[in-house]
């Protein structure tokens, strides 16, 4: 191709590029008019209310106070004074991000976050909660529907966490409380949590509620305080001062550990299911059992129970005691003859040659 030819075909496809390039770029003049924002707004970005002396101001009860419903969240740590509560909730439907923040207390300050008022759907999440005068997250004043996820409380005068009824209290934990640890009411759930060295007890779950997959140890009462119609599952208690779990009426202990506890590893009242837990080494103080059923009509059954002063203590009659195996313990079956109690033996031998499926045994 010749230069004049080559310049000539340079020009047209540029001519042509432009064309392309300016049908895709849309008209040259602005349109009329002032230009719209396309920048969010600060609430689209963070669509939350700090915590502040602005946005949630305290009065003489409080550091501050939440009177409306909707999210909130910490932009620093907050320190106790005397006499006043942390956060102080007076609505529901109300959502607190602690951020990871602390809420420092003292001896003479008051509750860390607590709510006022019959208030409910309240979610308190992400933070550290240590040394209030008056207990950490009290939400127990007559609501119902609270969330506590993924909160540490320790050294608190008082509960922990108090979560009232029909509450989820899930990967939490207490320490050194001089109350209970974490504590709920009515129909909750207490799961994936850990209570330890608290003073009255590790963990407290009422009427219809669950606790599961959690630890409570070398607290100065109870490990576990099951309450009438309650259940503990896939639990363990160890080293607390007084039983590991402590059941009353129609509750059920299953798949649970209980060892080294200075009284029993587990006491059940009445109508309860004592269903496939391990208890050794309980009876610190020199008396105890590993399974102490203080009250008629109780089944248990499928409980491995070793090295206790007493295994399997039922003075209380009509329970059903079947399939249970129990050895190295001071006695291995305490049980009066009012209960009904699978055929026992006492030596492998006789454990081979056993045609009763409902054996209890004792070596």
């Amino acid at each position: 191709m010749s230069s004049s030819n080559l310049t000539g075909f340079m020009a047209a496809t540029a001519l042509v590029v432009s064309g392309v390039l300016l049908s895709r770029a849309g008209p040259v003049d602005p349109p009329t008019g002032p230009v719209a924002s396309t920048y969010k707004t600060l609430t689209e970005v963070e669509p939350r209310i700090a915590i502040s002396p602005a946005n949630t101001p305290g009065d003489e009860t409080c550091l501050f106070r939440i009177t409306a419903p909707g999210s909130y969240y910490l932009t620093g740590g907050i320190t106790g004074v005397t006499g006043k509560d942390g956060v102080r909730i007076e609505s529901g439907g109300v959502s607190i991000d602690l951020m990871g923040f602390t809420l420092a207390g003292s001896e003479d300050s008051g509750q860390a976050i607590r709510t006022v008022g019959a208030f409910g759907d309240i979610a308190v999440r992400h933070g550290t909660i240590t040394g209030w005068g008056e207990g950490g997250v009290i939400l127990a004043t007559g609501g119902r529907g609270f969330v506590i996820e993924d909160v540490r409380v320790s050294s608190c005068v008082g509960h922990g966490i108090d979560a009232g009824d029909a509450a989820i209290v899930r990967s939490c934990t207490a320490v050194y409380n001089s109350a209970y640890g974490i504590r709920v009411g009515q129909s909750g759930v207490v799961d994936a949590c850990s209570a330890w060295n608290n003073g009255v007890g590790g963990i407290a779950i009422s009427i219809g509620s669950v606790a599961r997959g959690s630890t409570a140890g070398a607290n100065e009462g109870l490990g576990f305080n099951v309450e009438a119609g309650a259940t503990a599952t896939e639990c363990s208690a160890q080293g607390n001062q007084l039983d590991g779990f402590f059941a009353t009426t129609s509750s059920v202990i299953s798949r649970c550990s209980s060892s080294f506890n200075m009284m029993s590893g587990i006491s059940v009242g009445a109508g309860s299911l004592i269903l496939e837990n391990a208890c050794s080494e309980n009876g610190r103080s020199g008396s105890g059992a590993g399974v102490h059923a203080f009250a008629p009509y109780n089944r248990i059954e499928g409980n491995h129970v070793t090295n206790n002063p007493i295994g399997f203590d039922v003075a209380a009659g009509r329970s059903l005691l079947v399939k249970n195996y129990a050895t190295g313990n001071g006695v291995n079956f305490n049980v009066s003859g009012s209960n009904i109690v699978g055929t026992i033996v006492t030596t492998e031998a006789q454990m081979n040659a056993a045609a009763n499926a409902n054996v209890n045994v004792s070596f």
